[in-house]
């Protein structure tokens, strides 16, 4: 018998992020866009009365960010999820063969 065991080690950086850092993430993500879409919205209010075109062109380029926030908030990490295997599986076995929904003919 061994006295040694032959096991992988998980390490730290391959573990998700938690659930509540990821909604802080988030949430600071989509203020900060809406302080520049509500300073931007202002800074062309006051541009208007001196140089109304460059009023135009902050109001143009300031009008979709509230959209952009909600699309970039809601987006979630693309960071892969290394630790979790599914039930019946040890990590390093092979994806299980697709299973067909109906018999396929023989080939000649």
């Amino acid at each position: 018998m061994r006295w040694w065991r032959e096991s992988r080690v998980d390490v730290i950086t391959d573990a998700p992020i938690s659930p509540a850092d990821e909604q802080r993430r988030r949430q600071r993500t989509y203020t900060a866009i809406m302080v520049v879409h509500i300073v931007g919205f202002a800074l062309s209010g006051v541009l208007y009365y001196t140089a109304w075109w460059a009023g135009l062109v902050v109001l143009i380029v300031t009008t979709p960010l509230p959209w952009i926030a909600v699309v970039i908030a809601n987006d979630r990490s693309r960071r892969p999820r290394a630790g979790i295997t599914p039930p019946g599986r040890r990590r390093g076995d092979a994806p299980p063969a697709p299973v067909r929904s109906w018999p396929t003919p023989p080939l000649p």
